[in-house]
């Protein structure tokens, strides 16, 4: 799915949008891309902060697979076990997140995800959306 396809599911714009493009999906995981370079706004680059890309891609399945009353909106109710294995590095500027659905019911949607650079895990961890139905 190309960028002007992922910014229609997501409200996020301009610097606030992390990931760049999904590559593939189905109804218990997706597959997505975003560039390094994303943190740039930032003063610190510490891989923790790609917590954020994994949160878009799991609002990005969860409106291309919501079951119950497709959500207005999904909010980060909870990050947890979030694991930091190394950093990510000035080569290689694509990284690769992945989340896998664990749970889904009407108030919110668990996923696990990991994010990986050249094939090295950088972070994994899970979130908890909780999704809004105005």
């Amino acid at each position: 799915m190309a960028l002007p396809e992922l910014t229609a599911l997501l409200p996020h714009r301009g610097t606030a949008l992390w990931l760049t493009a999904i590559i593939k999906h189905d109804q218990q995981s997706i597959l997505g891309e975003c560039h390094r370079d994303c943190l740039a706004q930032l003063t610190q680059l510490q891989s923790a902060y790609f917590f954020e890309a994994a949160a878009q891609l799991c609002a990005a399945h969860g409106a291309l697979y919501a079951k119950h009353n497709s959500p207005t909106e999904a909010y980060i109710g909870k990050l947890s076990k979030l694991k930091v294995y190394q950093q990510a590095t000035s080569t290689g500027g694509t990284l690769q997140v992945k989340a896998t659905l664990q749970s889904t019911n009407k108030l919110s949607a668990a996923y696990l995800f990991t994010v990986t650079q050249q094939q090295q895990i950088l972070l994994d961890g899970t979130l908890l959306l909780v999704l809004n139905h105005a």
